[in-house]
This record gives structure tokens, sequence and C-alpha cells, in this order.
């Protein structure tokens, strides 16, 4: 799973060659469906809060599909993938519980990467 920090386009083109990796994409990346170009944020506009949807899209001249979700803070959680795009949310949510994890350990209390 690669997040939203790591993206570019020549990362992409780089990473999706590996088709099971999964990208983290911003509301704010353009998405093309082959007749015009719209932010993600303007594409996935019709979701409810715990609704989802997934679409074929050009993600950086690629296609790929993206599985969108809208949060119950109304933001939307964008999974790029060009495998097993039914499964790409709950893969993430797997994820994400890591990466807290990592935070926890890291500066919130454990301090693991501090130098004393």
């Amino acid at each position: 799973m690669a997040d939203r920090e790591f993206l570019g386009q020549q990362w992409f083109r780089y990473l999706i060659r590996y088709p099971r990796i999964r990208f983290r994409i911003r509301e704010s990346e353009t998405l093309g469906d082959g007749r015009s170009h719209l932010k993600a944020r303007i594409v996935f506009a019709d979701l409810a809060m715990g609704e989802s949807k997934i679409l074929a899209r050009q993600v950086w001249g690629t296609w790929v599909i993206v599985a969108g979700l809208r949060l119950e803070d109304g933001t939307l959680l964008l999974v790029a993938t060009m495998d097993r795009p039914a499964t790409a949310i709950a893969d993430d949510a797997k994820r994400w519980s890591i990466e807290t994890l990592f935070g926890i350990l890291k500066t919130q209390g454990f301090c693991l990467e501090s130098p004393t």
C-alpha cells in the first residue's frame, strides 16, 4: 500500500507495474474518464457518509480502479488499485491501523526513535 505522500507521476508509473500495490490518492488529484478530467472530490461528491463506489479512471495518464469511501468526518478515502478493487478500502483500513500503531510507538508516548 502506498500512501499519498509518496505519489507523483514518475513514482506511480514505476509502482503500477506491480498490480497488487494500492495507492491512497488525494481528493485534489485529477481523474480522467477518457473524455474529461475532474478533481477526485468532484467525481465522488455524490457519496453520503459511509457510502462507497468503485470507478475505472485515469490517474496520471494510467487507467486504474479507484475505490472511494466518504468517511464520517466528511473526507474521502480514495484508493487506486489494479487488483481486487472490492477489498481496497477494507485492506487500507488494516494498513491504517498499523500506521496508527507506528505513530504511537514513535512519537505519542513511547518515543522509540528518541535519541535518549
